[in-house]
């Protein structure tokens, strides 16, 4: 693995010092240190390698990308989020300059970088900030990895925690607590210490999000959580530490996605799994907003339901033949409020189509027997159903995307997307009622 790893991380310094990197004059006139700076840094969280390349230069202009990406016909132009933004620099063909460069070639290359991270089953995130400077992450799996963490009951649940992201742990008893008056808050203690007042968040929220405030006891344990920035130290509350052990961490099946927070399951003497968490992806989480990973502005809330002004559940008609794919799609919706009605393949669908009212998103595979996505795709529409449609499939290239699109396919998901990737893409589409 280090040697696979070796040419990909001398790729993305390449791409780095060549394109992120300005000249010394237009760093000075930025008011910027003439010489600019890369930082790589690796961290092991849990059963997780994190690779972080860091420079300062001038980071990636969204909207340059996004003309480049359609002057070169690409299938994928949008670029408002970081993850659209990836997603377009690494489409084959795309390429950021007309000139060969003797540095990095003859423009960003990312396609393989993302095809080798993939190989290895890692996963690529980009940070970029124009005039400041961009970041890539990459994680990868280190399997069968002993990892040292603690063991801890929160409610009815059991948890795992790495001692590696846990700067303290202590009893409530012996520190000073403060409840939090506003009911809006994404927490609701805050704990002094000598550094200064920290958000003490329930860890069983993490699990429940709405099992609501509990009552906390003397013996309540207290863990001091490092975040990625200082601003995002929390500690969390657990009910009981049930011990302290070498446990081997497993990751979550493909293709299941782990949510932000969660970095696999072990397997407890008894036969029954419990959840290892990554402490600061939680700590992120849960004050990103009350409990849900999700912005609350763009996507609706699971316990308030998804609805219009009169507040009606607003339905979706999920057509794949896997079952697995099935089942996900609907957990995944239902948890955020949606009705979900599943069908095996296009077929079925375009029957229940005819009996029931229509929904208001279709999510469709596109390979399935009977009758595929693109005929399913292409009835709808000559029938004059309006009803948007998301196609995902695990086909990403331009001429199933293409061909999509002029069946009248509102928009593309590939599978392999993250939770968060496909409730944002749904609450775009989803009509009102």
């Amino acid at each position: 693995t280090a040697r696979n790893l070796e040419p990909l991380l001398l790729h993305l310094i390449r791409n780095a010092y060549d394109h992120g990197l300005e000249s010394s004059a237009e760093r000075v006139a930025g008011r910027k240190p003439e010489q600019g700076t890369l930082t790589l840094s690796l961290l092991r969280q849990g059963n997780l390698f994190q690779f972080e390349l860091k420079d300062d230069g001038r980071g990636m202009d969204a909207k340059a990308v996004q003309a480049r990406a359609e002057a070169l016909g690409l299938p994928l132009s949008n670029t408002e989020t970081p993850a659209e933004l990836l997603a377009v620099i690494c489409q084959p063909g795309f390429s950021s300059r007309s000139q060969v460069n003797e540095i990095s070639g003859r423009g960003i290359g990312m396609d393989v970088i993302a095809a080798q991270v993939a190989r290895l089953g890692g996963r690529l995130t980009l940070h970029s900030v124009p005039g400041s400077g961009t970041t890539f992450h990459l994680q990868f799996p280190v399997p069968h990895l002993l990892v040292s963490c603690v063991v801890l009951r929160s409610g009815d649940s059991t948890f795992a925690l790495p001692v590696e992201d846990i700067k303290t742990l202590n009893l409530l008893s012996n520190l000073t607590v403060s409840p939090v008056k506003d009911s809006h808050s994404a927490f609701s203690y805050t704990i002094e210490d000598e550094t200064g007042s920290r958000p003490a968040l329930d860890l069983l929220k993490y699990w429940q999000p709405h099992c609501g405030d509990r009552p906390l006891t003397d013996t309540t344990v207290c863990l001091y959580i490092y975040g990625e920035e200082a601003t995002q130290d929390v500690w969390l509350l657990a009910d009981e530490l049930l011990e302290h052990s070498e446990i081997l961490i497993n990751p979550l099946p493909k293709p299941l996605v782990a949510p932000d927070g969660l970095i696999g399951v072990s397997l407890r003497t008894n036969g029954t799994l419990f959840p290892v968490l990554e402490a600061h992806k939680l700590a992120e989480r849960l004050l990103s907003s009350s409990s849900q990973a999700v912005d609350a502005a763009t996507v609706p809330s699971s316990n308030s339901g998804v609805g219009d002004a009169n507040d009606v559940t607003q339905s979706i008609l999920i057509v794949d033949d896997a079952a697995l794919m099935r089942r996900r799609l609907e957990a995944t919706l239902n948890t955020y409020g949606y009705s979900t009605h599943s069908c095996r393949d296009g077929l079925e669908a375009w029957n229940w189509l005819q009996a029931h009212p229509q929904p208001n998103l279709v999510i469709t595979d596109i390979e399935m027997p009977n009758m595929d996505g693109f005929t399913l795709v292409d009835r709808c529409r000559k029938a004059g159903i309006t009803v948007p449609i998301l196609v995902i499939s695990s086909r990403l290239s331009e001429e199933w995307f293409d061909e999509a699109k002029r069946l009248g396919a509102t928009d593309y998901l590939t599978k392999g997307f993250s939770t968060l990737d496909l409730i944002k893409k749904v609450s775009t589409l989803v009509i009102p009622i």
